[in-house]
């Protein structure tokens, strides 16, 4: 019995089921840039499916890759950022792209058309359930562009982390964590905070220069501080409940 085949070429179209979600919208930017850096020639015209689906049969932010048939393959999860993994992993054990090509300017092996029969992929069984990284150094890239932009480089840090597994980044300090947090979410991470800013606030000599960052003398702009940020950030009511509370 002959395996059953996916052909993936320059004319293999990787759609999002829903473009008004944004880590979708991404997730089919990156899959797609990858099928054209790989492949150099047309074949038939097929597609790749990103799918969110309550009812898919794995958990958490697994996903399921199905081939319904020579002209579709379907990766769906129950969750954005399932499927975020899910086209990422076809990327790295499919098209070969390597985790870290964008640090290690490692460019793939490119092929007329790729011959896909392993459908069997999954997310690795992590031990640990969040997985961050922490953007420490940004000083370092914070003057280097690409493309034009540094917008591109942040967002080259975003997929990195997502191919290596993480679910969870800080995306800089101060100004660099107030500009990124946003697109850093359109990529499926959830956001964690630098010691600095507690709960996202910003950092209080930003906000008030011409005061000595003291809670002891002025602790009700640090909770204002705070507050804002659990607002901006749609905590949960419990939690700006507790904040106003433990501030009487």
């Amino acid at each position: 019995m002959s395996k059953k085949t996916f052909t993936i070429s320059q004319s293999t179209k990787v759609v999002a089921a829903d473009f008004r979600n944004p880590v979708l919208k991404n997730a089919a930017m990156i899959l797609q840039r990858d099928v054209s850096k790989v492949t150099t020639t047309k074949g038939a015209d097929n597609q790749i499916d990103l799918t969110i689906a309550a009812d898919a049969p794995v958990e958490e932010d697994d996903f399921q890759v199905s081939l319904v048939s020579p002209e579709k393959v379907c990766i769906t999860a129950r969750t954005a950022l399932g499927v975020m993994y899910g086209a990422l992993a076809v990327s790295r054990e499919i098209l070969k792209v390597d985790d870290f090509w964008y640090f290690m300017d490692i460019l793939p092996q490119s092929y007329p058309t790729i011959e896909w029969t392993n459908f069997d992929l999954h997310l690795p069984d992590y031990s640990t359930k969040y997985r961050a990284w922490f953007i420490n150094d940004e000083l370092l890239i914070m003057g280097w562009k690409d493309h034009d932009s540094q917008t591109y480089v942040w967002q080259r840090i975003f997929e990195t982390a997502l191919r290596v597994g993480c679910n969870v980044v800080v995306p800089g300090t101060d100004k660099n964590s107030q500009l990124n947090r946003n697109p850093a979410k359109e990529f499926g991470l959830m956001i964690a905070h630098h010691h600095a800013e507690p709960l996202g606030a910003k950092i209080f000599a930003r906000v008030y220069p011409n005061l000595t960052a003291s809670f002891t003398k002025y602790p009700d702009l640090f909770r204002k501080l705070w507050r804002d940020a659990i607002l901006a950030e749609g905590y949960p009511n419990d939690l700006q409940f507790r904040l106003s509370w433990r501030g009487r």
